[in-house]
């Protein structure tokens, strides 16, 4: 909390605004959200009807086990608002961007991926890879792959902002060096901060997916391991309102 606190201290910009400026800015809001590119839909017919879609400040955090499609869910979001003409930075700090494009063209062409790596494709199968792959191509998707360094995650967002970047996608979470000190909550607290304040400044969304332990459920100690204060830690901060 120190360290927020002092960190908003040296900005030094943030002032109390009277209630007629609060609703003032948000009619203003509201009034923007009926224009076309205000709402990102994820893709996913029954969760848009259920939280009407993304922001472009807006911070999501998905946690799950490894092996629980939290990669697939990623280009599925990615992808589905790529389509839709919005601008997309993928970050995969793990997966090459080779097999993220192998990804890519097995849920276009709905060809299983093994079959790829074991070179087990038909004749058939060429045209299919052929037009996918150039239906892909024209996306606008920007790839950044086995990057750890938040420092040079963030340059490269604001180097896409000069194209109009609308969403950035970092998988994930747990594998990114980040500052750790004597209190890793206080620390990944301060980073996942960072990483909102930086998808609100840069008017994006931001996805994060991180790991969690697969044996959370058989612990019954009152104290979150490592891996569940990461998780809780940044889901705490994207419910808080921008």
């Amino acid at each position: 909390m120190a360290r927020l606190c002092s960190a908003n201290d040296k900005a030094g910009s943030s002032r109390a605004v009277p209630i007629e400026t609060v609703m003032f800015e948000s009619l203003k809001r509201i009034e923007k959200s009926e224009t076309a590119g205000a709402i990102i839909p994820t893709g996913f017919t029954e969760l848009d009807k259920q939280i009407g879609g993304l922001e472009k400040d807006d911070l999501l955090v998905v946690a799950g086990r490894p092996s629980m499609g939290k990669t697939s869910l990623a280009l599925d979001l990615g992808l589905n608002a790529a389509q839709r003409g919005f601008f997309v930075l993928i970050v995969s700090v793990e997966t090459s961007r080779e097999k993220l494009g192998i990804r890519m063209l097995s849920r276009e062409t709905k060809i299983n991926s093994r079959r790829f790596r074991t070179g087990a494709l038909e004749d058939r199968d060429l045209p299919r890879l052929i037009a996918a792959s150039g239906k892909l191509s024209k996306l606008p998707i920007h790839v950044l792959d086995r990057e750890t360094a938040w420092s040079n995650i963030k340059r490269e967002i604001r180097r896409r902002k000069r194209d109009g970047l609308d969403m950035v996608i970092l998988d994930y979470l747990t594998l990114l060096d980040l500052a750790a000190g004597k209190n890793e909550r206080r620390d990944l607290a301060w980073d996942a901060w960072q990483m909102k304040q930086s998808s609100s400044r840069c008017r994006s969304t931001l996805h994060l997916f991180c790991y969690r332990n697969s044996t959370v459920k058989a612990k019954t100690a009152t104290t979150p391991s490592p891996s569940c204060r990461i998780y809780e830690t940044a889901a705490t901060l994207s419910r808080q309102p921008t």
